[in-house]
């Protein structure tokens, strides 16, 4: 029983070796990924000491933080008061601005009226001009023998001639 049991071991080795073999060729055969690994050992390192620097580089100022804090105070207390509406009147065109306006208008009203009496002025003297040349000359001598079909055959009396703000008596 020792020989059966003896051999049977010695096959069961053999296999084993054979097993053996097989999975060395195998492993030989197998591309070496060593330095594959070793990189990607390297750069989780780098990776981690990265990401464990990021709360170093992410720094919250405690003097905005206190600000924003006492801000939302401020905006908070506002916010429980209820609202006042307040109309304020703004105009635009302040009270210099509006006072030489109304200036102005009042110079050109008075230019424009001072010019209007110049004209009729300027009329008048040239009326009164027209009666002094007819004064020192004979009225009937000067006009055109045609002219006399156009008075009437009776002579109205005389009335006073207006012209502008001055009476007169006559032409002559």
């Amino acid at each position: 029983m020792s020989d059966i049991l003896l051999q049977a071991i010695i096959e069961k080795l053999d296999q084993q070796d054979k097993s053996i073999q097989s999975l060395a060729a195998k492993i030989g055969a197998m591309p070496d990924h060593k330095k594959d690994f070793e990189a990607m050992q390297e750069q989780l390192a780098t990776t981690k000491t990265e990401i464990k620097k990021i709360p170093e580089q992410i720094s919250i100022p405690l003097n905005e933080i206190t600000g924003l804090k006492g801000e939302a105070i401020k905006l908070r207390a506002q916010l429980k008061e209820p609202l006042m509406e307040k109309v304020k009147h703004v105009h635009y065109a302040s009270k210099p601005l509006l006072l030489s306006i109304v200036l102005v208008m009042v110079i050109v009203g008075q230019s424009v009226w001072t010019w209007k009496m110049y004209e009729a002025r300027d009329e008048d003297v040239i009326e009164n001009q027209k009666r002094s040349i007819y004064q020192s000359m004979d009225i009937d001598d000067a006009k055109p023998k045609s002219y006399d079909h156009h008075k009437t055959a009776t002579k109205s009396p005389k009335q006073p001639i207006k012209m502008g703000n001055k009476t007169y008596d006559s032409l002559k």
